[in-house]
């Protein structure tokens, strides 16, 4: 299944421009890939399955102690906006991903 996130993933030269960075980051990410997936599945199960709220990132962000005076809410909630963004592709074989409003689905919450 991770290989479909990896499909999706935008995390790419606009967000980090460093190819040896980014295939780095994909790494740390896939070796963590099971964990992830779990909390992931764990917090959607209680906001808006099979999609995590932006209110319920929120907190989450809150609880694990993420804020310090580098990282506020504020950029927090701008990363959510980002990540939430559609590609738009005339391909019509291109893999689509909805969902409801303002909800991060599983491939986005790694992002």
């Amino acid at each position: 299944m991770h290989e479909i996130d990896v499909e999706l993933w935008k995390i790419g030269p606009k967000m980090i421009k460093d190819d040896e960075d980014r295939l780095q980051v994909q790494k740390i990410l896939l070796e963590h890939y099971v964990y992830l997936k779990k909390v992931f599945i764990y917090l959607s199960s209680k906001s808006l399955y099979p999609n995590l709220t932006q209110l319920d990132y929120s907190h989450f962000v809150q609880k694990c102690s993420i804020l310090d005076k580098n990282v506020n809410l504020a950029a927090v909630d701008r990363s959510f906006i980002a990540t939430n963004v559609r590609k738009t592709s005339n391909d019509p074989n291109a893999m689509r991903v909805e969902t409801q409003g303002n909800a991060l689905c599983r491939f986005e919450f790694m992002e």
